[in-house]
């Protein structure tokens, strides 16, 4: 295949309608971006490869598959009289996941989906369902090698490594001290080029968003152009027919992505964005604040929390499920730092699933962010991941019940924290928008995936974080199946969760969630429903 500049900017790599080819009803696809993972490269080098070439050979194919299946689900709709509905969920990797690890998740869920097919048959659901495993251009950790790192050094890192060498080596006293020290600096920023976790950041706020937000456009563009009947896409417009539900699934970097996805479709789509600003200060707008939207409580009915929700002509935001988010905490917070309060607040559902154990952000993640995140404390600069359900281990501490804010809280090196404090987070109870925080730091089923033990005290807690490192150490080396960064979709159980909570939601009367009361008790899960505001003061 011979690579040339006029490539696409994305790649359909797989498509599968379920539960036949002839009535399909859900369609699950592979999405890839097409950005190199070097800026001198004019194409993604994975799709060039004998085990990528026939996926994206069938890039036009797949495409041409999904207009078909889409143009005859809305035909069939306005033909029967009902108000169905497409339901888009867009699952999104996180870091350190190259094109191949994409492609085996993807056929972790196929194997699911397939299982689930026979259900379809029996019982077809109302609603088209389009989940599609978005691949940005992430790579493994010590991509390229010694010889591509040695290439690419800055002719400042050079001298540094040549005047550490030469104090070190020549040199006594303090001079050579300062060569040590350079020798040290010159190899930490070689070993942070090894991790690829900037780059792998760089390219998701670059090439990952904007490709994502072409995909979304590219949806959008596709629904208005295969519907026939022009007074039906205008009932869409309005909502006389259900708009397309828009739901994301987020892992690890992948939430910092699908954040950022979130906050420019919801400018690219919607000119009344920023419409809060001036609608308070009509003459200064953001110099007279708020800073952020006005909570739900403020609002003037229903109809207001719908609009919030709608994206263009045709979208409206769902559901947001963020797993392992290696973003701020800060990100749920009730102060000028949350950055992401204008656009959480448009999903009808959000959930968060955590880890306190969770050592790839309690240790790496911080680590890497303590040189870019301006946190000016060690509890703030955690991330939202590592969030806990205060009294999660206590009696009844497992299961589903309603909270606040202050029920959330951090663990530390040396304490803990709420964040409705009065020193760090300075939280109110309620942030203005329904939010579901679900704890897995002891899930079990039938062995332990994300952590090593139960721990019930502060003590406890460094041992259980300790053990579980070496679990996952050992793990890299098939001797574990601790994972306590990954382990959620590993387990039976919680991944089930995480997918019909993507497809279905909370509180779906046609499809009752795997996770009742008593199974997550049974496998000592913690969730707590935060409502919007206080309850009473509607």
């Amino acid at each position: 295949m011979t690579i040339t500049t006029r490539q696409p900017e994305l790649a359909l790599l797989k498509y599968q309608p379920f539960p036949s080819e002839q009535t399909p009803c859900f369609s699950h696809m592979l999405v890839c971006s097409t950005a190199p993972l070097e800026a001198e490269r004019p194409f993604r080098l994975a799709l060039t490869q004998p085990d990528f070439r026939a996926d994206f050979d069938n890039n036009a194919q797949n495409f041409a598959q999904l207009r078909t299946h889409l143009s005859e689900y809305f035909q069939r709709q306005q033909s029967n009289g009902k108000s169905q509905r497409v339901r888009v969920v867009v699952r999104i990797h996180g870091y350190n996941v190259p094109l191949k690890s994409v492609r085996e998740e993807y056929k972790q869920a196929e194997r699911k989906f397939r299982d689930d097919a026979c259900r379809l048959t029996e019982s077809p659901p109302d609603d088209y369902v389009l989940f599609l495993h978005y691949a940005w251009p992430s790579e493994r950790i010590g991509a390229g090698g010694p010889l591509c790192w040695i290439r690419a050094m800055p002719m400042g890192l050079w001298l540094l490594f040549a005047l550490g060498s030469l104090l070190a080596f020549l040199a006594a006293g303090w001079l050579a001290a300062i060569g040590q020290l350079c020798l040290g600096i010159g190899i930490t920023l070689m070993l942070l080029r090894m991790v690829t976790y900037f780059r792998d950041r760089e390219r998701a706020s670059t090439f990952g968003v904007f490709d994502a937000v072409e995909m979304v456009r590219a949806l959008h563009h596709l629904v208005k152009e295969i519907i026939p009947d022009r007074s039906y896409l205008s009932d869409l417009q309005s909502g006389k027919e259900p708009r397309i539900s828009l739901s994301f699934l987020g892992h690890s970097m992948g939430t910092f992505l699908t954040t950022m996805l979130i906050r420019v479709i919801t400018n690219v789509f919607d000119p009344e964005a920023d419409s809060h600003l001036w609608s308070a200060n009509a003459q200064s707008g953001p110099f007279g604040g708020p800073s952020c939207p006005p909570s739900f409580e403020e609002q003037a009915n229903e109809r207001q929390r719908e609009q919030l929700a709608q994206i263009g002509d045709l979208f409206s935001l769902d559901r947001l499920i963020l797993v392992a988010a290696d973003i701020p905490v800060w990100t749920i917070t009730t102060g000028r730092s949350n950055y992401l309060a204008s656009c959480l607040r448009r999903f009808r559902q959000t959930f968060l699933f955590v880890n306190d154990a969770d050592m790839v952000l309690r240790l790496a993640s911080t680590l890497a962010n303590y040189f870019v995140f301006p946190s000016g404390t060690r509890i703030g600069g955690y991330r939202l991941g590592n969030l806990s359900i205060k009294g999660r281990t206590r009696r009844q501490g497992y299961g589903k019940r309603v909270g606040d804010l202050s029920d959330l809280e951090l663990h530390g090196a040396l304490g803990t924290q709420s964040l409705c404090d009065k020193r760090t987070f300075r939280c109110q109870r309620w942030i203005g928008y329904p939010l579901n925080v679900i704890d897995c730091t002891d899930y079990d089923d039938g062995g332990r995936y994300l952590s090593a033990f139960t721990a019930r005290n502060a003590v406890q807690r460094f041992f259980n974080y300790a053990a579980t490192l070496m679990a996952m150490l050992a793990g890299s080396l098939k001797l574990s199946t601790i994972d306590g960064h990954g382990g959620y979709f590993q387990g039976k159980f919680c991944m089930n969760l995480l997918y019909e909570l993507a497809l279905y939601g909370d509180g779906h009367s046609e499809q009752p969630l795997v996770g009742t009361d008593d199974k997550l008790r049974q496998h000592q899960i913690s969730w707590i429903a935060i409502p919007s505001h206080q309850p009473g003061f509607d």
